[in-house]
């Protein structure tokens, strides 16, 4: 595995802000149980001009797998607290709460910086709009993910919000 440096993380933090990316990224989290940081890795990859082989799909999944075993479980605790403190009014709940995503957030960060240290371990090619499609079907063959999910809204979604730059910050 390569060293990490962070850059796949500030990437995500930018192409986040893109219109529509925050979106597409929770419909395909809530609705197709689909791992964001994959699907964010698969783009990431192409747009460092980056094809993933089998072998480095099989071990961001196992890696995000291990990583998910411990956010989603703080995921679901935020995501709860956010109605009970809303509907008791609870300040201090909801201070927990945020304290919570940022904790979510770290462990995602983490989980990030493991995915980055692949990146040696993905084959290295000319950047296209084919390499975002590639990688990203890659990653749903090697999760079993329905055929017709690299077409999917939130896929094409974040595919267009690739090809744009981001809005000034």
């Amino acid at each position: 595995m390569g060293e990490a440096t962070g850059t796949f993380w500030r990437w995500s933090l930018a192409f986040y802000e893109h219109p529509g990316v925050e979106g597409a990224c929770l419909a395909l989290q809530d609705e197709h149980n689909q791992s964001v940081n994959l699907v964010l890795f698969c783009l990431w990859l192409a747009q460092e001009g980056h094809l993933a082989s089998g072998e480095t799909m099989s071990q961001a999944v196992a890696i995000d797998a291990d990583m998910a075993a411990v956010i989603d479980p703080v995921r679901t605790a935020r995501r709860r607290l956010k109605g009970i403190a809303a509907n008791l009014q609870d300040v201090a709940l909801e201070d927990v709460r945020s304290r919570l995503k940022m904790v979510e957030l770290d462990l995602e960060q983490q989980s990030q910086h493991r995915l980055e240290g692949l990146i040696s371990s993905a084959r290295s090619l000319p950047t296209s709009s084919g390499l975002a499609v590639a990688n990203v079907q890659a990653l749903f063959d090697a999760v079993d993910a329905p055929a017709d999910l690299v077409g999917s809204q939130p896929i094409t979604t974040l595919l267009a919000a690739l090809r744009t730059k981001p809005a000034p910050r």
